[in-house]
């Protein structure tokens, strides 16, 4: 995806361009990040390179971010909410449980393979700290338990601890699944496209959340 440039920058960041103003800022740097992981330039991100790449001063970036960590931290929020937003939209129409479980899992292997740039980020180890990054700890928590609930809707009178177990393993396979075929490690195994991986993967998370 493209950065969005501030033509005539202030140095504080902010635009003196028609039409473009300090609020882009925060929206472009996450962008720029994104481009430089995208095409593979991760190892040499850093804020100052995420500026320039934005068309920003070196100093603009801190406005909003405190390091580079903070910035993939706010990208991996973003994608999150994204995602746990699809799994919803995935859902809504569905006419049973095991129908609405089964498209929600499918949806999550959708989205991560079609923005698989915004998945690698997400799933990082190295955001995975809850006390420093605590809008991210919740935008995560938020996706994980709208399948959990609908998890809960399929098992039946189970304990809320099993429910969680459920999804857990549920959202563990999904990401498996993923991870391999972002890696290509299973074309060997199977030739499936993307979207029978994701049918494929529906079914089973329905199946464990039934306890089969």
């Amino acid at each position: 995806m493209n950065g969005v440039k501030l033509q005539t920058m202030t140095i504080d960041g902010s635009s003196r361009a028609t039409g473009k103003h300090h609020g882009d800022l925060r929206q472009a740097l996450m962008e720029a990040a994104l481009e430089m992981v995208a095409t593979g330039d991760e190892n040499s991100l850093s804020l100052r390179e995420v500026a320039r790449r934005a068309g920003v001063s070196p100093a603009a970036p801190y406005h909003h971010f405190a390091d580079k960590e903070a910035l993939l931290a706010a990208v991996a929020c973003e994608g999150f909410e994204r995602l746990a937003q699809a799994l919803r939209e995935a859902g809504k129409l569905a006419r049973s449980p095991q129908t609405k479980l089964s498209r929600m899992a499918a949806e999550y292997v959708r989205f991560a393979l079609a923005h698989h740039v915004h998945y690698r980020i997400m799933v990082s180890s190295s955001l995975g700290n809850a006390a420093a990054h605590p809008a991210l700890h919740v935008a995560s928590m938020n996706a994980f338990m709208s399948l959990a609930e609908a998890v809960a809707a399929v098992g039946g009178k189970i304990p809320a601890l099993e429910v969680k177990r459920r999804a857990a393993f549920g959202w563990a396979l999904a990401h498996g699944i993923v991870e391999l075929k972002l890696n290509g490690a299973l074309t060997p195994l199977t030739e499936d496209d993307a979207e029978a991986l994701a049918k494929h993967v529906g079914r089973e998370v329905m199946r464990l959340a039934k306890g089969d």
